[in-house]
C-alpha cells in the first residue's frame, strides 16, 4: 500500500474508533482522465482538510472540483486511488479509469477538437471549469461528454486516423489547451446534427478540427488495475483477469475479383476466410503487393472493400484481419481491372480536400454524392483521373457519364445542359450543387471539356458523325467555357444597351426643360448712365432760351450731362455743386462748418460719395 494511502487508512481507523463507524461516510467516484469532477462540499471551509487535496482539485466555497490529467499515470500505467475530505465526517474515494469507451466499437469515431490559444498551465482549476461549462452551454451538451487535455496528452489518449475538417490557422503547441468532444459514428455528412454543430462552432469563431480516431486502450497489462474500495465494513479486494486470446487464423483462400476501370468497385469479403477463437469483430485493411498504386480500401465496421481503379490490368493485394488485441492474420488476392469504352468529354471538379486523404472509400463516396447531385445512375458514372489541385489541400477529379454517349453518338446538347445545371455563366459551381456535395467534398471549381467526336459536333447536330478529318490519335481540344462566355456576353449586352438609351433620354429631357425655362426671360433694360436724384425732369421745349443768365431758381439743362463732381473738402461742404451758387452767410442760420447739423443741433448722417443730399435749411 502506498504511503499516502496508508496515511489515510490510519486516519480512517482513528476516526472509526473515536467517532463510530456509522458516523463516517465514504463516496466512491470513478473518473475518466480529462473529465470534469465536481461534488458539493459537506461543510464550511474551516472544517475541510485541504492537505488531502491533490494539485488539480480546488474549492470555491460550495463545491470541490477539478480535472485530472494523464501526468498522474506512471510509466507502468498504474495509478492509485485517492481519498479527499469533503468536510465533517464525509470522505470521497476517487478511482481513475484508464480506459475511455469508443462509442463506435472497432470503427472510427468522429472527434470534435476545439483549440485555445493559451497553454493549459495558464488556466487555474476554476478557469478550466468555466471554460468547459461555457462550451457545454453553447453546444447544449452535458458537461460529462467533454474532455480537456494538453495537446501532447491528446495524442496519447486517442489515435488519429483521418482529418475531416481543419479550421486552425496557427501552430499547435504541445502544452496548448484542447477541449475534446466525441461526436459519434459515421460520416459528418450522414447526420444533419453534425453539420449544425459545425455551423454553430464556426459562428462562434472557434478554432477547431474534426478527425476520425479511436480512443487508446490505456490498460495493456495482463491484469486490470487493482483498486481497494474503502467502506465502513471490511471488503475483499477484487481482481479480474483476461481470457487468453489466440491469433486469428486464415482457413480459406480469397477469390479473384473483377472490376471496370473508372467504375465504383465494391468487393465483399466472403465469410469463413478468417476465424477468431473469441468471435470478436475483425478489423480489415488492404495493402498492395508491389509498387502499384493502392486503389482499394476496407470500409470500417463492414466486410466490404471499396475503390476505383484508374488503370487497367491485374493487381495483387494482401488483406489483413486484426482482432481486438491487434493480432493479425493475412491472405493474398488479385483484382483484374478491365478497360471501358472511350468517351470524348469529361467534367472536371476541384474539391477542398488533400489528395493524400482522398482514398478508396472517399472516392466511392464522392461518386455516389455527385451522381445524386447530377441525378444520374452511379453505375453509369466513371472517374477518369485524380490529381492535385492548383491550391493548397485541393484535389482535381475528372469524371464522365455513359448516359450522354451511346452507340458512338455524343449528345452534346444534353452534356451542356447538364453542365449548366451545376455551373453559372462564369464557370463557378452553383450553391445548390455545392450544398448537395456537402462539407467534406466542397466544390471549388467545375469545368467541362469536349474533344474528339464531342468537340467536332456542332451544337444541335446529334446525327451520326462523319469520319473525323484528323487522325484518330490527334484530338482537337475545345473548351466549352469559351462558348459559354460568348453566350454570356451577348446576354449581358442587351440590358446594357437599354440602360444606355434610357440615360441618354433622361439627359436630353433635362436639357430641354432648362431651355424652355430660359425662353420666358425678359430683355434686360439698359440702366441710365446718370441719375440726378431729387431733380425734376426738364425737356428742351420747356426751357426759355431767351434768358441766358442761369440762376439757382431756374433748372438748367446742359447739353452734355456729366456726373457730379466730387466735392472739394477744403472750404466747401458736401452739398456744394458748381451748377449752383453757394448761399450767402446772412441767409443761413447754420454755418457751413456745421453743415452736418440740422436746426435742432442733432447730428445728421453723411451720405455716400455718389449720393446728392438736400440743401441746408434756409430761414424765411
Amino acid at each position: 500500500m502506498p504511503k499516502k494511502s496508508l496515511k489515510f487508512f490510519i486516519i480512517f481507523v482513528v476516526l472509526t474508533n473515536f467517532i463510530g463507524a456509522d458516523e463516517v461516510t465514504f463516496k466512491t467516484f470513478n473518473l475518466k482522465f480529462g473529465q470534469l469532477f465536481s461534488t458539493p462540499a459537506e461543510s464550511t471551509k474551516d472544517d475541510i482538510l485541504f492537505d488531502t487535496f491533490p494539485s488539480w482539485l480546488t474549492y470555491n466555497g460550495s463545491y470541490i472540483f477539478g480535472i485530472p490529467q494523464l501526468d498522474l499515470v506512471t510509466k507502468e500505467k498504474e495509478i492509485s486511488p485517492i481519498q479527499v475530505h469533503l468536510g465533517a465526517d464525509s470522505w470521497a474515494n476517487i478511482n481513475f479509469d484508464l480506459e475511455d469507451e469508443n462509442p463506435c466499437g472497432y470503427d472510427s469515431t468522429l472527434f470534435f477538437e476545439v483549440y485555445r490559444t493559451k497553454s493549459y498551465d495558464e488556466y487555474s482549476p476554476k478557469e478550466l471549469q468555466e471554460e468547459i461549462q461555457d462550451f457545454a452551454v453553447t453546444m447544449d451538451v452535458d458537461v460529462s461528454e467533454f474532455r480537456v487535455f494538453k495537446a501532447e496528452y491528446l495524442n496519447n489518449w486517442r489515435t488519429e486516423e483521418n482529418e475531416v475538417i481543419n479550421e486552425i490557422n496557427f501552430e499547435i503547441n504541445s502544452d496548448q489547451l484542447v477541449v475534446v468532444w466525441k461526436l459519434g459514428c459515421g460520416s459528418i455528412d450522414d447526420n444533419e446534427d453534425y453539420f449544425n454543430i459545425v455551423t454553430v462552432v464556426s459562428d462562434n469563431k472557434f478554432k477547431y478540427r474534426v478527425v476520425q480516431a479511436m480512443v487508446n486502450n490505456g490498460n495493456t497489462r495482463e491484469f486490470t488495475q487493482v483498486t481497494e474500495v474503502w467502506s465502513v465494513t471490511d471488503t475483499s479486494i477484487k481482481r479480474t483477469t483476461r481470457h487468453s486470446d489466440q491469433t486469428p487464423l486464415r482457413v480459406k483462400s480469397m477469390p479473384t475479383y473483377h472490376c471496370i476501370k473508372g467504375k465504383v468497385c465494391l468487393l465483399r469479403i466472403p465469410n469463413g476466410i478468417f476465424v477468431d477463437d473469441l468471435d470478436s469483430v475483425l478489423k480489415y485493411s488492404v495493402h498492395p503487393i508491389g509498387n502499384r498504386q493502392n486503389f482499394l480500401e476496407a470500409e470500417e465496421g463492414t466486410d466490404v472493400m471499396k475503390g476505383i481503379a484508374l488503370e487497367s490490368g491485374n493487381f495483387e493485394f494482401r488483406i489483413e484481419a486484426r482482432d481486438r488485441s491487434n493480432q493479425v492474420a493475412s491472405a493474398p488476392f488479385s483484382v483484374n481491372v478491365k478497360d471501358d469504352k472511350k468517351i470524348d468529354y469529361y467534367l472536371e471538379t476541384t474539391i477542398d480536400r488533400a489528395l493524400s486523404t482522398f482514398n478508396g472509400v472517399s472516392r466511392c463516396d464522392f461518386m455516389e454524392k455527385i451522381a445524386s447531385a447530377l441525378k444520374i445512375k452511379s453505375e453509369n458514372l466513371r472517374m477518369d483521373s485524380v490529381s492535385e489541385g492548383s491550391g493548397r489541400r485541393q484535389t482535381t477529379i475528372r469524371i464522365h457519364s455513359l448516359d450522354h454517349y451511346e452507340k458512338g453518338i455524343c449528345n452534346q446538347k444534353n452534356i451542356k445542359d447538364l453542365f449548366r445545371t451545376i455551373s453559372n455563366l462564369a464557370g463557378h459551381p452553383k450553391n445548390s450543387f455545392t450544398r448537395q456535395m456537402g462539407v467534406i467534398y466542397h466544390i471549388r471549381r467545375v469545368k467541362l471539356q469536349l474533344y474528339g467526336h464531342c468537340g467536332d459536333l456542332v451544337e444541335g447536330d446529334l446525327s451520326e458523325p462523319e469520319e473525323p478529318k484528323t487522325k484518330p490519335d490527334t484530338t482537337s481540344m475545345t473548351n466549352i467555357l469559351a462558348a459559354e462566355g460568348d453566350s454570356g456576353i451577348h446576354l449581358l449586352l442587351v440590358p446594357l444597351i437599354i440602360l444606355a438609351i434610357l440615360v441618354v433620354l433622361i439627359i436630353l429631357l433635362i436639357i430641354y426643360c432648362c431651355m424652355f425655362r430660359k425662353t420666358g426671360t425678359k430683355k434686360q433694360k439698359k440702366p441710365l448712365e446718370y441719375v440726378t436724384k431729387g431733380h425734376p425732369v426738364v425737356f428742351p421745349n420747356e426751357l426759355n432760351h431767351d434768358d441766358d443768365a442761369p440762376s439757382v431758381a431756374a433748372p438748367m439743362l446742359v447739353k452734355d450731362e456729366r456726373p457730379p463732381l466730387q466735392p472739394q473738402l477744403d472750404g466747401t461742404t458736401v452739398h456744394e455743386n458748381p451748377l449752383y451758387k453757394a448761399p450767402s452767410v446772412g441767409r443761413t442760420s447754420v454755418s457751413t462748418d456745421n453743415a452736418n447739423m440740422n436746426i435742432m443741433g442733432v447730428s445728421r448722417p453723411l451720405g455716400t460719395p455718389n449720393q446728392r443730399l438736400p440743401p441746408p435749411y434756409v430761414a424765411p
